[in-house]
């Protein structure tokens, strides 16, 4: 458990009350004295957090205890190398590779060499800058782009994940457009319409599956269909609530999906907040092959309807070779053989054919405490009290 103190030695916060970790994403507002004020729990709070800040400035300001020193900054130690979290990785045509260069705000194409030892650059989109600016490879603005998808030797989707939209590269003209999305970020409860007019939330992979392009939508824990014949999108399954449930395409639900490969007659779904792998048939109805609910966590061996990854901190990438399907956990040194039924560790220095496109993410939550005094003694007397009264499946998750 964290404190937050303003100092080494004294545990600091809101009077009776003290934090331990909390639902992610989490962030803690904490004033020039040192006490956490607040908490934000989830996304879309900007608004407050910024208007808490500035309240916070004004009130310190006034009072003279706001340090108004510029900060010191250094570059990293580290010089960065050609690519920086790349996020996806896409085969296409005549030996073609795309990359999304997550960290750069760029994707890049190249051609594989056929001995496997390496491959060569063709081209590079986006300046480096992030934003959403369309054009030509050279001005072209991305942010945090991800999934990629081929429709042919010369176009490339690309799940602009940073700015909910969906964008279009033209390989032989080397120029980009957006296709879907406003650049703006949907809510709960969209349920789709033209494409460009139509915002998007959060769109993390790309797959094409019956000729639609599916859309691991992780935003609203859903996947969508963009049919780019009628330029529209829709939800093609998930209720948009948070959770493990298989059935109908309406009732089922998914958390945060994050990986998609067809073989042709299923859609295999990477859903990372639930650490499953699943899939999509063609009569309409979603199942889980590994995986058990959500937020469940820890490796075990074993058939794979009763094994479970590691806690959203492996899988969200899949492949399929030709001789069997693989997902791979590189963190718990995991191969799985859905097909089979079966799982493996691999050794330490196992080497893999095909790169993972992996992400990662814990289980955390909060408990409130009330404690006698800020002293050590009475907060660990506290915080021992308090964790007896936990469920015990809740106990064994601690660390």
């Amino acid at each position: 458990m964290t404190y937050i103190t303003p100092s080494s030695t004294t545990p600091t916060g809101p009077p009776g009350i003290n934090t331990a970790s909390a639902p992610g994403p989490t962030l803690y507002l904490v004033d020039p004295a040192g006490y956490a004020l607040a908490a934000f729990e989830g996304e879309g709070n900007a608004p407050k957090l910024e208007g808490e800040i500035s309240r916070i400035i004004k009130e310190h300001h006034q009072r003279g205890t706001l340090n108004e020193t510029p900060i010191q900054t250094r570059p990293p130690a580290i010089p960065g190398g050609p690519l920086r979290f790349p996020g996806k990785v896409a085969t296409g045509p005549d030996g073609l590779l795309a990359i999304s260069d997550s960290g750069h705000n760029r994707v890049v194409t190249s051609n594989a060499r056929g001995d496997g030892d390496g491959a060569d650059v063709l081209t590079v989109a986006g300046t480096g800058a992030r934003g959403s600016q369309d054009g030509g490879f050279t001005t072209v603005e991305f942010t945090d782009p991800q999934g990629l998808l081929f429709l042919d030797a010369r176009t490339l989707l690309v799940a602009d994940t940073g700015n909910h939209s969906i964008r279009r590269l033209d390989l032989s003209n080397e120029t980009v457009e957006t296709v879907a999305g406003t650049g703006s970020q949907a809510r709960w409860g969209a349920s789709g319409g033209p494409a460009r007019g139509t915002a998007l939330n959060s769109p993390w992979d790309l797959e094409l599956w019956d000729g639609t392009v599916v859309i691991a939508m992780a935003g609203p824990h859903q996947l969508w269909g963009l049919d780019l014949e009628k330029v529209d999108v829709s939800v093609l399954a998930g209720s948009g609530v948070e959770s493990l449930a298989d059935g109908p395409v309406q009732m089922a639900a998914m958390a945060q999906p994050s990986g998609l490969s067809s073989d042709g007659e299923k859609l295999w779904i990477v859903d990372s907040e639930t650490s499953a792998l699943r899939y999509l048939d063609r009569s309409g109805h979603l199942h889980t092959v590994v995986g058990t609910g959500l937020f469940d966590f820890g490796h075990k061996d074993g058939p794979a309807d009763r094994g479970a990854p590691p806690p959203q901190d492996s899988s969200v990438g899949r492949s399929r070779t030709p001789s069997r399907s693989v997902s791979v956990h590189p963190k718990s040194k995991t191969e799985r053989y859905p097909d089979t039924g079966k799982e493996t560790c691999l050794q330490e220095h196992a080497t893999l054919t095909s790169p993972p496109c992996l992400v990662e993410r814990s289980s955390r939550f909060v408990m409130l405490v009330r404690v006698r005094g800020k002293d050590t003694e009475s907060v660990v007397e506290a915080l021992s009290n308090q964790i007896q009264q936990l469920p015990r499946t809740m106990m064994d998750t601690l660390t």
